[in-house]
């Protein structure tokens, strides 16, 4: 029994515990049309070697780019309870511009993502430096602070000219979330705080600042995104989710990469896949916004 609550409060926030190591689980598969097929492994201490403080590192291979990524850092656990911990690390990946890294949760697998991962056809490889600072004020409420460091890497594509030159980009940006879950159900599992399943309503805002001059900064614009989930039964039919999100971007001029992409999930070809929070007539790459609502 002890072991099946250590798993279960291990696997909620995306991992599998081994003795004194944990198995990062979103790092082990994936999926895309720009990387094919992506393996990996993702590796980290628990409390049960060190309560205070678990070093983590991940690598990763795509088989179609043919490229090695990788990243890891320390996470410092300073109050569990209130899921106060200050994580500080490195990256060396790729990732799809103008696509937002903190949707609304569902456990460790964010709802509607993964179905989206198989259609991304555009991705920059970056080098970042990362700190956040997590904590949780009240029970429905969880804040998360951020500072990053990236350069990132365009490079010639099919959606790119003869002319077309390679180039960086350093971007230096702090950014602040808030999440509010109102009646979310919490349970304490030896020294973890784990949500009881996914409730609903399911809110948060985030805000991020970039900086130019700052650490080689070259961008200077202010984004703010609000998103809204929520979940009720009507009689006879069952459950019916909506979904509604919105956001802005302040700028004399940004590069395409910090800009926010529609929620479109139609392929080059419609594979007949569901992905929650997206609308499925769309195009992925239709629309590439610096202001935008979205209601389903």
């Amino acid at each position: 029994l002890d072991w099946t609550m250590s798993q279960s409060a291990s696997l909620a926030r995306g991992r599998f515990s081994i003795g004194k190591a944990d198995i990062l689980l979103p790092h082990i598969l994936g999926f895309n049309q720009y990387e094919g097929l992506r393996l990996g492994i993702g590796i980290a201490t628990n409390d049960k070697f060190i309560k205070w403080m678990s070093p983590e590192a991940y690598f990763g291979y795509g088989f179609r780019d043919k490229e090695m990524k990788y990243g890891g850092g320390l996470r410092f656990r300073i109050q569990p309870e209130r899921e106060f911990e200050f994580y500080v690390g490195y990256e060396n990946d790729v990732d799809e511009p103008g696509r937002s890294s903190t949707e609304n949760m569902g456990g460790f697998l964010k709802l509607g993502e993964f179905e989206r991962d198989l259609f991304t056809r555009f991705m920059n490889p970056y080098e970042a430096y990362k700190a956040e600072l997590k904590y949780r004020p009240m029970r429905d409420v969880r804040t998360t602070l951020s500072f990053r460091n990236e350069r990132r890497t365009f490079e010639r594509t099919n959606r790119t000219d003869s002319s077309f030159e390679e180039y960086d980009l350093t971007t230096t940006q702090a950014s602040i979330l808030i999440e509010y879950n109102p009646g979310e159900a919490l349970m304490m599992i030896g020294s973890n705080l784990v949500p009881q399943g996914i409730s609903y309503p399911r809110l948060s805002l985030d805000v991020t600042q970039a900086f130019d001059g700052v650490l080689d900064g070259e961008q200077e614009f202010t984004k703010a995104e609000l998103r809204i989930m929520h979940e009720f039964n009507v009689p006879r039919l069952g459950p019916l989710r909506l979904f509604a999100s919105g956001g802005m971007i302040w700028a004399d001029e940004i590069n395409e990469s910090n800009l926010i992409l529609s929620r479109g999930i139609l392929g080059e070809r419609d594979l007949g896949i569901i992905g929650f929070g997206y609308f499925h007539t769309m195009p992925v790459y239709s629309f590439i916004n610096d202001q935008y609502a979205h209601l389903g």
